[in-house]
């Protein structure tokens, strides 16, 4: 193999660079669209048994190129298909597999072209597992794809490199997911834990988890999901994952269901603060986390301190706010500050996940049965 030039060294040591830093992607297709005069580049990675792009950037594409592609016309992309048979840091163009004799390929390049710019291709490709690809490929206008060979002779030499790197990514970031996981799961023992995707998929459980989804007393899973024998719980449990999981302001849930045997059990959905990462095929997103009320029989107030962390004070306030009390009323009623009872409610607020009084008091209320 030839060795590299400076501008090739310069590109692999930003691929590994990136590999321990998300953030650092955009600067490696930054630098080889700069070193090979390319107009344009993808990188993301591809689910090749459906063709969508799980995650990815488009450098120099219009925000509305962006969002056609990501939001469907990925799965027409013959790259998609592709990757799904190449080998390990594969280097390829689009002379070598797009068909301009099918319809799907043809309209498809004529989308990228008339939207994005981009008539050719050169690209390297490489699997991550069973289902799920990366692609990284660089693009020319119709007046200089001749130049697209001179673009795959300067990918070529450093394919494997960049390979590893993009493996190294995508380890890294499924390390940083489990070292968060074991984080949260140690803090939250010994309570049924469920760690879920951006799509409510179950990335992760612990062992109560498993308990809970081995006796089929509540949830079980359905390609991958929680789900809920009775339809009308289910689509509470549904509409709960979809608002915590949502990409703009997502949303805490709660909810008491009966399981199997009259048994209750207390249902917590919290979103996880999350950044976007493309060597990341399923982002955490949401957090669940289950427990059995084995008796009701204890007061309110000690029941939203064990599920709440409450302090005894928290409780009380809690119990004024769930009555519509305001700040004033329940200080004078409980002989404290109106500041201190303020204080109380902020960290009531944060405790139970809810932004307003009046979520706060559904929640209570849905608690103690009612």
């Amino acid at each position: 193999m030839a060795a590299w030039n400076e501008a090739q060294s310069r590109i692999v040591e930003a691929a590994f660079a990136a590999a321990v830093d998300d953030s650092l992607w955009p600067d490696l297709t930054e630098k080889v669209i700069a070193a090979t005069r390319t107009r344009g580049s993808f990188l993301g990675v591809l689910d090749h048994t459906t063709g969508n792009a799980a995650h990815c950037i488009l450098t120099n594409a219009s925000a509305k190129g962006y969002e056609e592609y990501v939001g469907g016309m990925a799965q027409f992309d013959p790259q998609a298909r592709m990757v799904a048979h190449v080998g390990q840091g594969a280097v390829y163009t689009d002379r070598d597999h797009v068909d301009w004799d099918s319809p799907v390929s043809s309209d498809y390049m004529k989308w990228q072209y008339d939207r994005l710019g981009w008539h050719s291709h050169a690209s390297i490709a490489s699997k991550l597992d069973d289902r799920h690809a990366y692609g990284m490929s660089f693009h020319l206008g119709r007046n200089d794809a001749s130049r697209i060979e001179d673009v795959r002779q300067f990918l070529s030499p450093i394919a494997g490199a960049l390979s590893q790197a993009l493996q190294l990514g995508f380890i890294h970031n499924n390390k940083l997911t489990e070292e968060y996981w074991l984080g949260a799961s140690a803090n939250i023992d010994p309570l049924a834990a469920f760690l879920l995707g951006e799509n409510g998929r179950v990335l992760r459980m612990n062992l109560k988890a498993e308990q809970v989804i081995a006796s089929g007393r509540l949830f079980t899973l359905r390609a991958g999901r929680l789900f809920f024998p009775l339809a009308r719980e289910h689509a509470r449990i549904e509409a709960m994952v979809e608002g915590a999981t949502a990409p703009v302001f997502p949303m805490p849930g709660a909810a008491l269901l009966r399981g199997s045997a009259g048994k209750r059990w207390f249902v917590r959905i919290s979103p996880i603060v999350r950044k976007r990462r493309i060597m990341v095929i399923d982002e955490p997103a949401a957090l669940v986390t289950v427990r059995l009320l084995e008796s009701m029989n204890r007061t309110q107030k000690a029941l939203w301190r064990e599920l709440f962390s409450l302090t005894v004070a928290e409780a009380r306030v809690a119990d004024q706010l769930r009555r519509g009390l305001p700040a004033d009323a329940i200080a004078m009623r409980l002989g404290m500050k109106a500041a201190t009872v303020r204080t109380h409610t902020k960290m009531i607020h944060d405790k139970t996940e809810t932004r307003r009084n009046a979520e706060l008091a559904h929640l209570l209320t849905l608690l103690a049965g009612q």
